[in-house]
């Protein structure tokens, strides 16, 4: 409605139809807003679903890395208790060795020596890892 219009109903019908035109605006603007926030409310609502899925995804990825972690825990525990038995045993072998015959060959306790060393030299590269990978 133009300006002259809106005078032209306020002359013949006086106030009220003022008041008439003004409570339509305003009942229009309502539902409009009323619109408004229905359409946010359904579209927050979505998001807050989308929101509890990937909350629940992310919980049941963080109890898969939990158990891996503490399987790598125990994978590397056993390797460490392994590898500790396997050394106990070389050094028992290389001393029953050592004492029953090979101790007069010059070249048997060379190597035996020098394969001693290389056990405990890879020993300590082992427990190196398991304390870097314990970090």
């Amino acid at each position: 409605m133009t300006p002259l219009e809106l005078a032209g109903l306020l002359k013949d019908y006086g106030p009220w139809s003022l008041l008439a035109l003004t409570l339509l605006a305003m009942s229009y603007l309502q539902r409009r807003y009323d619109a408004v926030t229905e359409k946010y409310q359904s579209n927050l609502e979505a998001l807050i679903g989308k929101l509890a899925v990937t909350v629940e995804r992310n919980n049941g990825t963080n109890a898969a890395v939990t158990a891996a972690l503490e399987s790598r825990t125990g994978i590397f525990e056993r390797l460490h208790e392994a590898v500790e038995q396997a050394k106990a045993e070389t050094r028992t072998l290389i001393t029953d060795l050592k004492n029953h015959g090979v101790i007069n060959d010059q070249w048997t306790r060379e190597k035996l020596d020098m394969t001693v060393g290389r056990i405990e030299t890879i020993l300590e590269h082992i427990d190196e890892l398991r304390r870097g990978m314990g970090r």
